[in-house]
């Protein structure tokens, strides 16, 4: 999950996140921080699988199955294969790998790939926007 996660989450590099910094300048933070924080993946941003286990548990049962099934259909050679058309499992493949993937679920005519490339576009949006209950949102 959170190779896939990381495949979503933009890296603005260098000079994107140098450019990001410079416009929201902070007292509490030097650019340089401000740049690795711009930089960071989807996986260090605070407790991952944590915000994701608060907002998939409060779906539906079948919803949870399913995810878990895809899971754990991708972090097999066989699954992996039958679902991308490469050799898994799906963290042994490079970031690009992932992202072309992914954007081929998205734009896919098979309408159960696109639900696949919705959902987790859904699940790197609660990475980037949410936090667990009682705590501060650390990545807005």
């Amino acid at each position: 999950l959170l190779c896939v996660l990381d495949a979503l989450w933009a890296d603005l590099g260098e000079e994107g996140a140098r450019q990001l910094a410079a416009a929201h300048r902070r007292r509490d933070a030097s650019e340089e921080e401000l740049v690795a924080y711009a930089r960071r993946p989807a996986s260090a941003c605070g407790d991952v699988i944590g915000a994701l286990e608060v907002k998939v548990g409060s779906s539906p049962a079948g919803d949870i199955a399913e995810l878990h099934a895809l899971l754990r259909a991708l972090a097999s050679r066989a699954g992996c294969l039958a679902l991308t058309g490469r050799r898994g499992p799906i963290y042994r493949l490079q970031t690009p790998a992932i992202e072309g993937i992914l954007k081929s679920w998205m734009s896919s005519p098979v309408g159960k790939f696109r639900e696949i490339g919705k959902a987790f576009k859904l699940l790197v949006g609660v990475v980037a926007m949410g936090a667990q209950p009682g705590q501060e949102g650390v990545n807005w």
